[in-house]
């Protein structure tokens, strides 16, 4: 899996917090799949375009793609199954972390 996060929307004014925090009330995710990828215009192949057979999860915000997940067939089918178990996941809704019946789901994809 290849990620990025790209800040250069947000580097400049004020934008992030004083502890560092990039709120984005109108992101939504998005998923595409077979990314067109286009080379920068000052490079040796400048404005060719290649497709990359990947499933890819972007994080949009309005134009701009600040996070973006490059994703195998293998790793979006581990992804889909950790989902999956975040969905059926059932904590005890009076239980509280430190008690004995709290338990989070937490796993690495």
């Amino acid at each position: 899996m290849k990620n990025a996060i790209y800040i250069g929307k947000y580097a400049e004014g004020s934008k992030i917090s004083p502890d560092g925090v990039i709120e984005l009330p109108d992101s939504h995710l998005k998923i595409i799949r077979s990314y067109i990828v286009t080379s920068p215009p000052d490079t040796a192949d400048a404005l060719a375009q290649t497709i990359e057979d990947k499933i890819i999860l972007i994080l949009q915000d309005g134009n701009f793609w600040p996070v973006i997940c490059k994703l195998s067939e293998e790793e979006a089918k581990k992804l889909t199954s950790a989902l999956e178990e975040a969905i059926n996941h059932k904590t005890n809704p009076n239980s509280k972390p430190g008690d004995d019946d709290f338990v989070q789901f937490n796993k690495k994809v």
